[in-house]
């Protein structure tokens, strides 16, 4: 799965700008970098810190429970200030693609929500999600 993901955003068909993966676990926007020299828990900037950081605000603020999160400032993170992560999809994208990717965790109960919770999901972050696809215009 992996091997096909990889080769998919490498072709030449496609050129991506920003992207998302989407996850469960917690209830947060996370940016990279994911990983350090150390592998230790601790902040890790990009060169495009600021401009993550305004992506990953365009998608927070418009869900209010991340934003009710108190974890974690403004709904966002630093990927290896919460804890550090080598060979991530987010790192790889923006090292490898130039493609700017986040990790939206969209929830902090389960991973694996039955399926007549989808609707409320999607109503959580449709917002979000639009807002955070615009940000490629901006």
């Amino acid at each position: 799965e992996v091997k096909l993901v990889m080769d998919y955003l490498q072709s030449e068909d496609f050129k991506w700008t920003l992207s998302a993966n989407l996850h469960g676990g917690d209830l947060v926007v996370n940016y990279p970098y994911d990983s350090n020299t150390r592998s230790t828990s601790v902040y890790s900037a990009t060169p495009d810190d600021a401009i993550f950081i305004k992506v990953s605000k365009a998608y927070a603020h418009l869900n209010p429970a991340m934003m009710s999160n108190r974890y974690f400032r403004d709904g966002i993170t630093n990927g290896a200030d919460w804890y550090a992560l080598n060979g991530g999809m987010q790192d790889w994208n923006y090292l490898f693609l130039d493609c700017m990717e986040t990790t939206i965790e969209v929830s902090k109960i389960s991973k694996w929500p039955p399926a007549s919770e989808l609707p409320g999901y999607w109503d959580d972050n449709k917002a979000a999600l639009l807002n955070y696809a615009r940000q490629v215009q901006n």
